[in-house]
């Protein structure tokens, strides 16, 4: 800093495709819970990491055991090694992984049933896992093309086939007008240091 002067440097910052707190949420308040019993910052962030192991194991378990083909498939993606430390990692990328192979299995599971009719069950996960895809990186919106591999005989109606569909754009209209409203309004001003 030069005396005298009061020098500003602003860091330019854009929350497009970037994670937003959606995939932090449920590990930041367990270490929040974890922090009014310990001081050691080694037992926050080995609880950190061990909370986010959980909630990436439990979710890619679902998957594996909810789709109804190609579960060795997804079972060696889940145990691959670069999986398994995104997974323990305070990243966002183990629970977007994790995201992931639960809706690709919950629309397997829509795709390949033997039932006439989609199960509403499935349904609201996969739309779940569709907002916290969509949430936390934009560009992996092109997943709920997998919903139109859905046979259209398994809805009602054609009304209810076009209310999914509606649903998935709505999603990605919010997300794209919550993103870009984070940019207009400048978020890199948080980011200023004097």
């Amino acid at each position: 800093m030069v005396e005298g002067r009061n020098i500003e440097k602003r860091y330019n910052s854009s929350i497009g495709g970037s994670a937003v707190m959606v995939a932090y949420l449920l590990p930041s308040i367990i270490l929040r819970l974890v922090d009014c019993f310990t001081n050691s910052p080694l037992v926050l962030f080995y609880t950190g990491r061990l909370v986010c192991l959980g909630i990436n194991f439990l979710l890619t378990y679902y998957a594996i055991k909810l789709t109804p083909k190609f579960k060795n498939t997804m079972l060696i993606v889940a145990l691959m090694p670069m999986s398994i430390q995104s997974m323990i990692s305070y990243s966002y990328d183990g629970l977007l992984n994790a995201c992931i192979l639960l809706f690709i299995a919950t629309c397997l599971k829509m795709i390949y049933d033997k039932e006439n009719k989609i199960n509403k069950r499935y349904l609201s996960i996969s739309v779940i896992m569709l907002f916290m895809i969509i949430s936390i990186k934009l560009p992996y919106a092109l997943l709920g093309v997998l919903y139109f591999f859905i046979p259209s005989y398994k809805f009602n109606n054609s009304v209810k086939r076009q209310q999914v569909f509606l649903l998935f754009i709505c999603y990605i209209s919010i997300d794209v007008v919550i993103i870009k409203g984070y940019e207009y309004r400048g978020v890199d001003h948080f980011c200023s240091f004097k």
